[in-house]
Parts: C-alpha cells; sequence; structure tokens
C-alpha cells in the first residue's frame, strides 16, 4: 500500500476511525459466518447486566462454536490480509452499547450483547485492537434511561456506541 493510501487508515500512529470501522464489519462479518457455521451447540450465558455493567472483549463466557483448538484469529487474519502493523493490536477502544437488558425486550439485549462479545473476541484474536463495551440499560425503551445511558457515556466521552431499537 502506498503512502498516500496508508494514511487515510492512520493518523499520527493510531487507527483512524474509517478503518476500524471497515475492519470491525468484515471482522463480525466473518465471525458471524464462521459462528453460523459450526455444528457444534454452546450453552447461553447471560452477558451484559444492569445499567454500567462493563466487560471487557468476551469475558462474560461466550463461546463462539467454533471448533475446538482452532486458530480463528490466525485465519482471519490471514483471509482479510491483516497487516499488523496498522491493525491496532495493543489498543484498547472504549464502545458504549445502549442495549434492552431489562424488561421486554431484553432477550435481545442480551442476544446482542453476545454477538458484541463474540465479535470483539475474533477480531482481537486476528490481531485488532481489544474492545471494552460499557453496557447500559435502555429498559425496553424507555426515554429516560436512554437519555440517561447516553449521557453517561457522554461524560465518559466514549467515542462510539451501539444501539438497540432506534436509537438513544
Amino acid at each position: 500500500m502506498g503512502e498516500h493510501q496508508e494514511a487515510r487508515y492512520v493518523h499520527d500512529g493510531r487507527v483512524t476511525r474509517r478503518s476500524l470501522l471497515l475492519g470491525m464489519s468484515g471482522v463480525a462479518g466473518a465471525a458471524f459466518l464462521a459462528a453460523c457455521s459450526s455444528s457444534k451447540k454452546s450453552s447461553p450465558t447471560t452477558a451484559g447486566g444492569g445499567s454500567g455493567t462493563t466487560v471487557s472483549g468476551g469475558t462474560s463466557g461466550t463461546t463462539g462454536g467454533g471448533g475446538g483448538g482452532s486458530d480463528i484469529g490466525g485465519s482471519l487474519s490471514k483471509m482479510l490480509a491483516i497487516d499488523p502493523a496498522t491493525s491496532g493490536k495493543g489498543l484498547t477502544i472504549d464502545l458504549g452499547a445502549v442495549l434492552a437488558l431489562t424488561g421486554t425486550g431484553s432477550f435481545y439485549g442480551k442476544t446482542m450483547s453476545r454477538g458484541l462479545d463474540l465479535a470483539a473476541k475474533h477480531i482481537e484474536a486476528a490481531g485488532g485492537p481489544k474492545f471494552n463495551y460499557i453496557y447500559l440499560d435502555h429498559k425496553s425503551g424507555d426515554a429516560a434511561a436512554g437519555q440517561a445511558a447516553i449521557t453517561e457515556l457522554a461524560a465518559k466521552k466514549v467515542p462510539a456506541k451501539f444501539a438497540s431499537y432506534v436509537d438513544d
């Protein structure tokens, strides 16, 4: 990759938002496909919890359902031609996730948090950054809870967030 092209993806030695989002979408898609193609079943685990629960890159006990002992990270790195020099390895990035962790939509919030944890696990294994998710509860669409969650993420200067329903 030429010097001009590389500058779009790395600024001051840091990965840009654009390359981070492109990498996340590629790895998350590959992780999703890998998880869907598995013939092994995994038992569900609870991710997230209440408002303000912090889960670091897949430490909630989420399993990908992939083959035991296979090097998914290495396979993804090779398949996506990830350059370790610009992959964000060693960085820890805080991300917010405002989900329905309680209330009538809690099934979806728990499912979404498991997906985020799995993607973070595979992204880090592929040589990318570690994602520290800050899970907050919008209580299945409660406007006041959603506003409080967004205010909390802004106060913590969290640079990006995931959301369920429409947006908070």
